[in-house]
């Protein structure tokens, strides 16, 4: 079994040797390189990848990675797509040999897009860029995504390692709302072009545009995935509150947790919305649905919806109502999650002075 690690790169002499490392079991290692300008390039070829330049006119991500699919020897079986940006798990290729067959189109796997300050997984979410050699070709300006050019069923497994991203923070990716405003205008009915625009401009604090393209994008009559929908409905929210729509900002949530009744991460943002208006009732009824709520979803997990913060609202939410014991005992379970956490132990100090 053949595999090749294939990716695209610009000015990214600091991930090169952690990527290389990360990927060294491959048979094949295949870059295409859109323009760098420092040792990018010359590192990689030194580490032994094979590493090609961007032969399009105008950049589009589509377009250079299937480039680089193009590049692939034809007698690979499977293909994986991974940025310099990204480190895989050990035992990676074990794993995938064990699991794929000869029927296998693609796999999905653990992609983890942010970490927190410890190391810990912050938002992660499943990647699904690894497929077979044949038949796949990449898709959009920007946002790009893997489609498979036959019909039939696609033959999907489920992977047991992860895939980390550690970006480069300072790195200019202002030109992703060009791209994705190409990308609405070739396919104007495409929800997703318009939920990906939607966010980069909320991103870019661009909110009255990013409230106005996330409205039509729920409008559109292909727009029926629920996880996106409610996080759109969350990012029209998390706009509202920044131009001072409260109000606004609370039925956009509401609307959130319909969507997605299955999911923490509305009912959190709910909470976190009714505590700094003071509305403590809300918050328990918010955080009381979402602890009961006690696996992951499917789509984009964040970590503030794990983590201690639905114990810590909840907290104080039983305090200022009176209800100091359960105060106390969410307060308690809190910093049980975070034990560290100077703040959490002074509010479990000051709930206990409160008790018989």
């Amino acid at each position: 079994m053949k595999i090749c690690v294939y990716a695209i790169a610009k000015n990214e002499e600091m991930f090169v040797e952690r990527w290389l490392n990360s990927v060294r079991e491959a048979d094949h290692i295949i870059v295409v390189d859109t323009g760098s300008e420092d040792r990018t390039v010359s590192l990689l070829r030194r580490g032994g990848a094979t590493v090609y330049g961007y032969n399009g006119d105008v950049f589009r991500f589509d377009q250079a990675r299937n480039q680089c699919l193009d590049c692939i020897p034809e007698d690979v079986d499977i293909c994986v797509s991974l940025d310099l940006d990204d480190v895989i798990d050990k035992d990676w290729r074990q794993n995938l040999e064990s699991k794929w067959t000869p029927q296998t189109d693609r796999a999905t796997y653990l992609y983890v897009w942010s970490h927190n300050s410890d190391g810990s997984a912050a938002v992660r979410y499943y990647h699904s860029r690894i497929h077979r050699r044949h038949g796949y070709r990449w898709s959009n300006p920007t946002h790009e995504v893997l489609v498979r050019q036959s019909a039939g069923d696609e033959v999907t497994i489920g992977l047991d390692f992860a895939v980390h991203h550690y970006p480069d923070v300072k790195k200019d990716r202002s030109f992703n709302l060009e791209l994705l405003r190409l990308a609405v205008e070739e396919a104007p009915q495409e929800p997703r072009n318009y939920f990906y625009l939607g966010r980069e401009l909320m991103f870019n604090r661009q909110y009255n545009q990013a409230v106005s393209i996330l409205k039509q994008y729920l409008d559109l009559r292909g727009s029926v995935f629920s996880d996106e929908r409610s996080f759109a409905m969350r990012y029209i929210a998390q706009c509202l509150r920044n131009l001072g729509d409260n109000a606004g900002a609370e039925v956009y949530l509401y609307r959130a947790m319909g969507e997605t009744p299955q999911s923490r991460e509305p009912f959190i943002d709910y909470a976190l919305l009714a505590m700094s208006r003071e509305q403590w009732t809300k918050v328990l009824f918010a955080t009381q649905t979402a602890l009961q709520i006690t696996t992951l979803g499917a789509y984009v997990n964040e970590n503030y919806a794990w983590d201690y913060t639905p114990y810590m609202a909840r907290s104080l939410a039983c305090y200022h109502l009176g209800l100091y014991a359960q105060a106390y005992a969410n307060g308690l379970a809190a910093l049980q999650m975070s034990p560290d956490n100077q703040l959490l132990k002074s509010n479990l100090a000051f709930f206990k002075s409160k008790l018989p």
